[in-house]
């Protein structure tokens, strides 16, 4: 009897040795069943592999519980054992240590090797940064919220800024409180000095597309206030107002509502323009008003 025993468990070790290769391993409280052990042939320079010859899952297990699951068509389950995606985690979060801009730590999320979201600053969780290059220049600026391809890409110090667009405020660096909703929108946007290209407003595709040093300007609609380059306080409501990009405006403390109005306004400060292409034509001048559709100089 004695000796059958001892028969059966060299047989047994012969087994383990055959398919447990590189560095030693206790089977002490440990069950392997219905899969394999792999290691790198004995002597040879190949790493330590762990996995199944059968079409059979590997699940991961604490304190008698399944916590992670690979299966056998090699996808990744955290918390569940039926995975449906490449990665799948169930009833928990997922942390990103030192979420911060990629140009300096490489941490966040990433879609064909560009990085697609992060935080910006070391140690300041209060920007957003969603999509490649965005907020991608950043180093102390903060409370910045950019979303889209490029957008917000040069900030560097400057806060409180919102950028939601393909390239909204690209070139912004230092120019801060400001709000651009669209394609394009704000993207020359530069501040420079203090208190240049501040607290504007531009929703729209291609809004205030270039603006440089304008500040506390609100243009609203597809290329609203698009020629706008260094004029303050002023509202462009509608579609086309004060679209003339041949030239950069200047004007100040205007205000036009309307499809077309102001279209062609250059330098007059104060006019106050009300109706479809109203105001069309007007370059210059001062203290206008102007009202009804297509009314103004022609």
């Amino acid at each position: 009897m004695k000796i059958k025993i001892k028969i059966s468990l060299c047989a047994a070790i012969v087994l383990l040795t055959l398919r447990v290769y590189a560095q030693p391993w206790s089977t002490l409280g440990n069950v392997i069943t219905g899969a394999e052990l792999l290691g790198a042939n004995p002597g040879s320079s190949g790493s330590l592999r762990i996995g199944t010859i059968p079409a059979l899952p590997i699940t991961f297990i604490t304190s008698n519980t399944p916590r992670a699951q690979i299966t056998a068509a090699g996808l990744l389950g955290i918390n569940t054992g039926t995975p449906n995606q490449l990665l799948t985690v169930n009833s928990g979060n997922v942390n990103v240590q030192d979420f911060i801009v990629p140009l300096i730590q490489n941490n966040g999320y990433m879609i064909g090797n560009q990085m697609t979201m992060w935080r910006g600053s070391a140690g300041d969780i209060r920007n957003i940064f969603v999509g490649a290059f965005a907020g991608a220049a950043n180093t102390t600026g903060n409370r910045n919220t950019f979303l889209g391809w490029q957008a917000g890409t040069a900030n560097t110090t400057a806060t409180r800024n919102t950028f939601l667009g393909f390239s909204a405020g690209q070139t912004n660096t230092i120019a801060e409180n400001n709000t651009f909703v669209g394609f394009q929108a704000g993207l020359n946007n530069l501040g420079v000095g203090t208190a240049t290209a501040d607290r504007n407003t531009f929703v729209g595709s291609n809004s205030g597309f270039n603006n440089t040093t304008g500040r506390e300007n609100t243009f609203i609609g597809n290329l609203a206030g698009a020629g706008n380059q260094a004029g303050i306080f002023n509202t462009y409501l509608g579609c086309f107002t004060a679209i003339n990009l041949a030239l950069s405006i200047n004007a100040d403390e205007n205000t036009f509502i309307g499809h077309d109005a102001g279209h062609d306004i250059l330098t007059g400060d104060r006019n106050s323009i009300l109706g479809a292409q109203a105001g069309e034509f007007l370059t210059t001048g001062e203290n206008n008003f102007i009202g009804g559709y297509t009314a103004g100089p022609q």
